[in-house]
């Protein structure tokens, strides 16, 4: 063989292993990029090409305590919609007749069709904390609720309509407004529910939750005996004992909310239960606090009620059943949940680490 046709095939050699060093490299970057945006995964729609006054819209997320619900999903639907709130009941103005859901009162008629209520129909029938799903009518900016259902109200928060006013420009912060029910837009270009950072974030609120429970039920039962809603000799501002009734309440529903958001896409806890695989080993922990999260709001309503009418019963109450409750149920149970997060994140982490030294190495 001549030196010259050595020399090609050393060179052809040398190329085809730089080429396949070049491919292999392409690829694992690749699956770096994807697991990094694993990490925080981009979702919803851009509406940008969409005339959202002119189609309906399916909204997935929370109430946010800023004053608007942050959607996790959007999805589009054909023609436009009537509203229809899917969430738990914030107040009750029985003088008004309204129900308050996500930050938007909600006028109960005397013709409002309450479907399969089992507490017979009427403001009566509702009570805060409780999730319904209401069809309403909006007329000159008033919210009228046309039909009212209470059982089998899943666990997510979701807002349907059309919108009557946007601002879409493809920088965030983004935000649209349905009859004045405003719905921020940011949290659909950032992070959604099968992300470890963002259910690290969800454990957390949710023990922040729990402790600010703890620490308002301690602080009402300590006030002296008074009616919620008394005001002073001078007609001020309710007493304290007001305020620590409506922290507790608040404490509860962000228990509750940030619970739902934990469902990996929105799914109940039936369906996690009967859906073992791997994306959904978080059903071990979600599965219980479900299912204890009706009786921590019992447990809230008693308490708000003994605070009322008998302050040594509800110190009982508070020592025996409340803190018991919270720190030997619900606590272990969200730090699981919040460790099982954390050692996910350092799997992927530790994952995208080696792939970066086999990259460079």
């Amino acid at each position: 063989m001549s030196l010259r046709l050595r020399l090609i095939l050393a060179f052809l050699a040398v190329a085809s292993l730089l080429l396949l060093v070049g491919v292999s490299s392409f690829v694992i970057q690749r699956s770096i990029e994807t697991q990094v945006a694993s990490l925080r995964s981009v979702g919803g729609i851009d509406l940008r090409n969409v005339d959202i006054e002119k189609v309906g819209l399916e909204i997935e997320g929370y109430w946010d305590r800023s004053g608007s619900f942050v959607s996790n999903d959007v999805e589009v639907l054909g023609g436009t919609r009537r509203p229809k709130l899917r969430g738990a009941i914030q107040t009750i103005d029985p003088n008004r007749q309204t129900v308050m859901i996500f930050g938007t009162p909600i006028q109960i008629l005397p013709d409002t069709d309450f479907v399969d209520s089992p507490a017979g129909s009427g403001l009566e029938s509702l009570k805060p904390g409780q999730r319904v799903e209401i069809t309403c009518r909006v007329r000159d900016s008033v919210w009228d609720a046309r039909r009212v259902q209470i059982r089998g109200v899943k666990a997510s928060d979701k807002i349907k309509g059309s919108a009557t006013s946007a601002e879409i420009d493809g920088h965030p912060p983004e935000s649209l407004e349905i009859h004045g029910l405003r719905v921020s837009l940011a949290a659909a270009a950032g992070d959604n529910a099968d992300s470890a950072m963002r259910r690290i974030e969800y454990a957390t609120q949710m023990a922040l939750a729990l402790h600010e429970s703890r620490a308002a039920a301690h602080d009402l039962v300590g006030r002296p005996t008074a009616k919620l809603g008394e005001v002073d000799e001078t007609g001020g501002d309710p007493p304290a004992m007001h305020s620590d009734a409506e922290r507790l309440l608040q404490a509860g529903h962000d228990f509750q909310r940030y619970l739902q958001q934990s469902y990996s896409g929105g799914e109940s806890p039936a369906t996690l239960a009967s859906d073992m695989t791997s994306d959904n080993v978080w059903s071990r922990w979600l599965r219980p606090l479900e299912q204890r999260q009706p009786v921590l709001s019992d447990h809230v309503e008693t308490l708000l009620r003994l605070a009322v009418s008998d302050s040594a019963e509800a110190r009982k109450f508070l020592d025996r059943v409340f803190d018991p409750f919270i720190s030997d149920e619900l606590h272990p149970l969200v730090a699981a949940y919040l460790s099982e997060a954390e050692e996910s994140l350092g799997d992927e982490l530790r994952s995208i680490s080696s792939r970066i030294e086999t990259t460079t190495g």
